[in-house]
C-alpha cells in the first residue's frame, strides 16, 4: 500500500470516527489526498495542504491531518 492509499484510509476512518464526511468530489478529494502524501515526503508528516507549512513538527502540529481547523474549513 502507497502513501496515497494509507493516508487516504486514514482519512476515511478519521471522518467516520468524527461522524464527518469526505470531500464528496472525487478529483478534489484525490488532489487533497495527493497533498497529503506530497507533504508526507517533502517534511515527514501529513501537514495539511491548504494550509502553509513551517517545515517544522513542532510548529505544524495544528495543521497535520486531520487538523485542528476541519471544522470551521
Amino acid at each position: 500500500m502507497n502513501w496515497y492509499e494509507r493516508l487516504k484510509k486514514n482519512a476515511e476512518r478519521n471522518a467516520e470516527k468524527n461522524q464527518m464526511y469526505l470531500c464528496p468530489e472525487p478529483e478534489q478529494l484525490k488532489t487533497l489526498i495527493e497533498g497529503l502524501a506530497v507533504n508526507r515526503e517533502r517534511y515527514g508528516y501529513p501537514s495539511c495542504p491548504c494550509r502553509i507549512s513551517t517545515g517544522t513538527i513542532e510548529n505544524d502540529k495544528d495543521i497535520i491531518c486531520p487538523c485542528d481547523y476541519r471544522t470551521l474549513d
